[in-house]
């Protein structure tokens, strides 16, 4: 990135003078691209926010459905940065995509719990309805985690790094999920019921 500046700073007063070459090329075309993705996320990250809001409104239910996705971008974020897989245009694609199938696990397993306990379902109930639905949750995570999982097996690095990073945010969000939203759930509903 320096060498390309220095380079195009010295060119610019050099009439019709173009710095060209595939390192230009790319270059360019990487900056664009990562304007672009961090656009992207930040809209992806807003109408997330903006739906969940409109659709749950009441604050800690939105920061149970964010729980899950919040621990799965820290993982990913974590693991770039202690082990150095580095950020490139195509692995930045998981971002998104770990916004959109991250928050579909706490949305889940949320709504089941909202509806027990709008129902007045005992705790057993409760454990017992999403036991079942942690049955197709952990279904759609495996053959998410299958589809994503096969693109670390490519001869290409920068896709390599994308199936690694959204494998990773994928398990990560799952294990939140599982072991850190539903029992948190199972425990805000047994005081919802003495409450009462």
């Amino acid at each position: 990135d320096q060498t390309i500046q220095t380079i195009r700073h010295a060119l610019r007063n050099i009439p019709g003078a173009t710095l060209t070459g595939l390192e230009a090329i790319g270059h360019d075309t990487q900056a664009s691209i990562r304007r672009e993705l961090y656009l992207m996320a930040g809209v992806a990250v807003v109408a997330v926010l903006a739906l969940i809001v409109l659709f749950y409104r009441h604050p800690r239910d939105v920061l149970l459905v964010l729980m899950p996705l919040a621990f799965g971008v820290t993982c990913v974020l974590a693991y770039v940065h202690l082990l150095g897989d580095g950020l490139n245009p195509i692995s930045l694609i998981g971002i998104p995509l770990l916004i959109g199938a991250g928050e579909d696990y706490g949305l889940y397993v949320l709504s089941i719990a909202r509806e027990a306990r709008s129902s007045r379902d005992s705790v057993e109930t409760l454990r017992a309805r999403l036991a079942a639905s942690l049955h197709a949750l952990t279904g759609t995570w495996l053959t998410t985690m299958l589809g994503f999982g096969s693109l670390m097996y490519t001869s290409t690095p920068a896709i390599a790094s994308l199936g690694r990073m959204t494998v990773i945010g994928l398990a990560a969000c799952y294990v939140c999920t599982v072991f850190g939203l539903v029992p948190v759930l199972l425990i805000l509903h047994r005081r919802h019921q003495g409450n009462r």
